[in-house]
């Protein structure tokens, strides 16, 4: 039983409200949060123009896009509609405004050969899907407990968003579909994996004030993980099938 003790999280759960507060201060994409997400873009298409791996981790650090995502998450797993909706609009306005000015970016720069940095993130597999499902994972035990650590950042490094997104500016400043259509939907599709399993675990750990996480409640996360890993591996083939039928 000792050994079990081990994976108890009650003890180290941190404060409902806090939480909640914490996660509605990064939503909001204005003043810092927004100039912050402007230079995480020029880093990200600059990482992906001269192919640097070291360039493009560096803009994943910094960007503020886990922001929304995270809140998103969250809002549904408390059924807090106003926190639900004012994520989705922040979501929406910076993935936007990545979209123009990535656009600008390669069309005032433009890459006659996409780098290997671009290409890698045009062609969706199941290994990015597991990563965002491990992400969304690691995300929610982080964020409900006193214990973060550097857990934040390494999901944003791990989950990567900020790429695929400059690599969809890249498809579309050179009219190619493919490159376009595959980046964005890499994009999308981890944003909502990530989002979905960090929703359904907190809603299967009770997340709400005063709440205590049972035995039981443990188990139906680990069920959910174990369930999800298995409709990742069935989305996997749909996900090829769709990357063939582009141009």
């Amino acid at each position: 039983m000792r050994i079990l003790d081990n994976f108890k999280l009650a003890n180290e759960r941190e404060d409902f409200q806090l939480v909640k507060d914490d996660i509605e201060k990064e939503i909001q994409f204005s003043r810092t949060n927004l100039w912050i997400l402007i230079f995480a873009i020029l880093i990200a298409s600059l990482g992906l123009l001269t192919n640097s791996t070291a360039v493009i981790i560096g803009a994943m650090l910094i960007s503020p896009l886990m922001g929304p995502i995270t809140g998103l998450g969250f809002g549904i797993a408390i059924n807090d509609l106003q926190l639900l909706k004012r994520s989705i609009l922040n979501f929406l306005f910076a993935s936007s405004v990545s979209l123009t000015i990535s656009t600008s970016f390669f069309l005032l720069i433009p890459i006659h050969e996409a780098t290997s940095e671009i290409l890698h993130r045009t062609s969706p597999n199941i290994y990015d899907a597991l990563i965002a499902l491990f992400g969304g994972l690691a995300g929610m035990v982080a964020t409900s407990s006193k214990l973060k650590g550097n857990v934040i950042p390494g999901v944003a490094i791990a989950t990567a968003l900020m790429p695929p997104l400059c690599t969809a500016g890249y498809g579309l400043a050179n009219l190619n579909p493919k490159y376009f259509f595959g980046a964005l939907y890499l994009f999308l599709y981890q944003h909502s994996l990530y989002s979905s399993r960090h929703s359904r675990c907190c809603t299967i750990a009770e997340v709400s004030p005063g709440a205590a996480l049972s035995l039981a409640s443990q188990k139906r996360m680990l069920h959910s993980a174990a369930g999800t890993v298995s409709d990742t591996i069935s989305e996997n083939f749909k996900i090829k099938q769709w990357a063939k039928a582009l141009p």
